[in-house]
């Protein structure tokens, strides 16, 4: 399996095949992000997009994440993750990730999920740092 970092211009020819994961991933968002936002930000630059596909160019997932500068570190914040057979390919995709956020100066790599990624993604080495909380204002 091979997982290739997309080139913003090349985004609009990899969307239609993506679209449907993404939106997929988007839902679980809690109406912060739509699937369109996401097309916009990997458009211009400002988020990297990773697909993980066959040598067939046959599409089986997608990763997106940024580059964050915080004040003490640098890190590959990933943000959406979808598609199918999730298995087959995650273990590249994490190599692939991994490779990027060293070469780029990343100190750590960083995410947040459902709970199940958390289980998931131990296998990875990934450990929990926090919790994210919320509490919908909107309805009074």
């Amino acid at each position: 399996m091979k997982c290739t970092l997309v080139h913003p211009q090349l985004s609009p020819l990899v969307w239609p095949v993506i679209k449907g994961y993404v939106e997929k991933s988007t839902s679980y968002s809690g109406e912060r992000t739509e699937a369109e936002d996401v097309r916009k930000d990997v458009e211009n630059g400002a988020a990297f997009l990773w697909v993980a596909h066959e040598q067939d160019h046959t599409t089986y997932g997608f990763v997106t994440g940024q580059i964050l500068n915080y004040p003490g570190m640098k890190v590959l914040a990933l943000q959406f993750t979808g598609g199918k057979k999730l298995k087959s390919w995650a273990s590249d995709m994490w190599n692939t990730l991994e490779s990027f956020a060293r070469d780029n100066g990343c100190s750590k790599i960083e995410g947040a999920g459902r709970i199940g990624w958390l289980r998931f993604m131990k296998q990875f080495g990934c450990t929990p740092a926090f919790y994210i909380y919320e509490k919908d204002l909107r309805d009074g």
